[in-house]
């Protein structure tokens, strides 16, 4: 019998208490799967290496505005190629549980300097031209059953018009993304009509996307942009658009810390689960064990059997959860855009080995111990 063949016919001399350990082990390694990554991006902000565009928002809150005349001070300093600015909207289409993001933008600019946007020339052309205008992406258009040539009225919650009634857009073009950085979800107005008809504010923008020069350093651009408007009324704080996003998450607190902890949760729970399977497997075959060693095996080779079922225990839990956390996480990618700089890679499966390890010896420990002090003669009288 080959060493693999007797592994594995020791692991499964208790077959419901085996597969239940491993399912428990890939509930484990499925979340540690689809974390870890979410961690790492949390764990690289502020990296600005390889980054094309920079995004320049308030200072002290996201929630904050910024006055439009930044962008001419923005646009004059070098590296800069191009700049553009978002602004929410907001508002209610229908009903408040019709949830998508409404944004004001200006038109030309904007979508200059996100070519990822796909949207037919003459669709762009009619948004260029129309002064109502808005654009609106596949996935909320085919949602609603909005089409080109429809009105809209967003009943305002933010901004209030200076008519106090709903705001009335003529829907102009449905856009499609080039990857899946573009969110499909999304509605854009322009920008000067929105500002032009606000009641309050005119003026404000909600954040900048700053392009930059081909052989741009971003970490220098950024620095040198809010330097231009440090202790002014309107400081900035620059980044990247993926550590804009985690922004808003930073909302709801250190989210980073509460993902580790709730996985190094998880994970130490496990440890003891595996640790007390292993331990019941040892304990219950003592006297095999003890007659193993009477006809000749040596302890070391005994201490490797049961660290070789430990490991291949763990592996059983670990291979199908993580290939599950890959299809999760693939699975994402493909349908939300928001999930698009989310993947597993080299580090996440480093990780995943290292806790497989750490598990095999953390649950091995007790009954190594116990196999090295073993009494042949006191457990075969045992039996």
């Amino acid at each position: 019998m080959s060493w693999l063949a007797l592994l594995w016919s020791g692991l499964w001399r208790r077959p419901v208490r085996t597969a239940l350990t491993a399912a428990s082990l890939a509930t484990a390694f499925l979340l540690l799967g689809l974390l870890a990554p979410i961690l790492q991006l949390f764990e690289g902000r502020g990296d600005l290496a390889g980054v094309s565009r920079l995004i320049v928002q308030p200072r002290h809150s996201i929630t904050d505005f910024l006055p439009v005349s930044h962008e001419a001070a923005i646009r004059a300093l070098p590296g800069v190629a191009a700049t553009t600015h978002q602004t929410w909207f907001g508002g209610t289409f229908q009903d408040p549980a019709n949830a998508f993001p409404r944004w004001a933008v200006p038109a030309e600019s904007y979508l200059a300097l996100r070519p990822e946007i796909v949207l037919p020339d003459a669709e762009r052309n009619a948004f260029l031209a129309t002064r109502t205008g808005a654009i609106v992406g596949r996935e909320t258009a085919r949602k609603y059953g909005i089409a080109i040539g429809d009105r809209l009225a967003l009943v305002p919650d933010i901004w209030p018009n200076k008519d106090a009634t709903a705001w009335t857009l003529d829907v102009v073009g449905v856009f499609d993304g080039a990857d899946r950085t573009v969110d499909l979800t999304a509605l854009y107005l322009r920008y000067d009509f929105f500002d032009e008809y606000r009641a309050w504010g005119t003026g404000l923008v909600g954040f900048f996307v700053v392009g930059l020069a081909d052989g741009g350093a971003a970490g220098d651009v950024a620095a040198a942009i809010d330097r231009r408007f440090a202790n002014s009324a309107d400081e900035t704080s620059t980044s990247s658009e993926r550590d804009y996003a985690l922004a808003f998450a930073d909302q709801l607190g250190d989210v980073g810390l509460m993902l580790s902890v709730i996985l190094g949760a998880v994970l130490f729970t496990i440890a003891l689960v595996a640790s007390n399977t292993v331990a019941h497997g040892v304990r219950e075959r003592t006297a095999e064990l003890a007659t193993m060693s009477a006809v000749g095996f040596e302890r070391a080779t005994l201490q490797n059997l049961v660290v070789g079922e430990t490991l291949l225990l763990v592996l059983l839990g670990a291979i199908p959860g993580l290939i599950g956390a890959a299809g999760l996480i693939a699975v994402g990618r493909r349908h939300v855009a928001q999930l698009a700089g989310i993947a597993m890679n080299g580090t996440t499966f480093v990780a995943a080995a290292t806790v497989v390890v750490a598990l095999s010896l953390a649950a091995t420990l007790g009954p190594l111990r116990r196999i090295h002090a073993l009494d042949i003669a006191d457990a075969l009288r045992a039996t």
